[in-house]
């Protein structure tokens, strides 16, 4: 935003900070109270909604990514971005129930540990230093925004193969208890 718009870069840490401060508290409230809901009012396997609204929150996040960053007005860019990171800050509370439900109660410490460690080691640990990469060789900090945008597509896909799997489990629970 400091080379893009023209803020001070003070500015710009201060509102993407905000930004992210506020969409991870009502993403997190909101994704818990749908959560609830689905589980509780519609009887629906817990297992089944947290990676069904992460496959859901994951794929409506992407076009608010690809598209800010054309924005040429930091207005419509925070915007659309505010948009992206709710979405994708809804998905927090559902990846970590589907952690803490998809194993034994007594190795759900391990699975929120390994679950954490490739979430930081795939995600905001690398990224940084990839669209450094990026934004040096092609002197295009958009053309980077882009590029990180779309691992995104990674999140859907492996979401949407985890919605797959945990249907055919559920069929088979079901199968097994008839």
């Amino acid at each position: 935003m400091h080379n893009q718009y023209g803020l001070e870069l003070s500015v710009s840490n201060y509102l993407i900070g905000a930004v992210t401060a506020i969409c991870g508290i009502f993403g997190n409230v909101f994704a818990s109270f749908l959560m609830d809901y689905l589980i509780n009012t519609r009887l629906l396997d817990p297992r089944y909604v947290g990676i069904s609204l992460s496959v859901l929150f994951s794929l409506l996040a992407l076009p608010f990514a690809f598209i800010s960053v054309f924005m040429d007005v930091i207005s419509a860019f925070l915007v659309l971005m505010f948009c992206c990171e709710f979405l994708m800050l809804c998905t927090v509370t559902p990846v970590n129930s589907t952690f803490l439900t998809c194993v034994p109660p007594e190795i759900r410490g391990h699975s929120m540990a390994i679950a954490t460690l490739m979430i930081h080691l795939f995600g905001d640990l690398s990224s940084p230093y990839i669209f450094g990469a990026i934004s040096d060789r092609t002197n295009n900090q958009r053309y980077s925004l882009f590029f990180m945008s779309c691992w995104l597509i990674w999140t859907v896909i492996f979401w949407g193969l985890g919605w797959i799997f945990i249907r055919r489990v559920l069929v088979k629970e079901k199968n097994a208890t008839r």
